[in-house]
């Protein structure tokens, strides 16, 4: 059986500390200037001093989506007139490939199992 998407994303808005952070829920389902019509930021944090964007999946993380969570950090800085490195992101899975995690890594994106 698997969990539907809005149980996980509930879950990781009412208990951040599942990513293992430290954070307090900005809101989620965000829509910025620049997405398309059904695009959206899945969850924002605050930490003490960054905003933290994650994109959670029910399944596997694909390429496009560490392409989307970078796109959304590039819209939320614009939209919100910050500096890029005011804003971390973040993928969360079930699972994420050994060639995934190491995606994230060359691209500074933070990822949880």
């Amino acid at each position: 059986m698997r969990i539907p998407e809005w149980e996980i994303r509930d879950a990781i808005c009412w208990n951040p500390k599942l990513l293992g952070i430290n954070a307090k829920l900005v809101g989620f389902q965000i829509h910025l200037k620049g997405m398309e019509e059904r695009k959206f930021i899945d969850i924002l944090f605050k930490t003490k001093d960054k905003f933290l964007i994650v994109e959670h999946k029910k399944d596997e993380v694909t390429k496009f989506a560490l392409d989307q969570v970078l796109n959304y950090k590039k819209l939320f800085c614009a939209e919100k007139a910050l500096s890029e490195k005011s804003v971390d992101v973040m993928v969360a899975a079930p699972h994420i490939s050994q060639e995934r995690k190491w995606l994230c890594h060359e691209r500074e994106i933070k990822n949880k199992e």
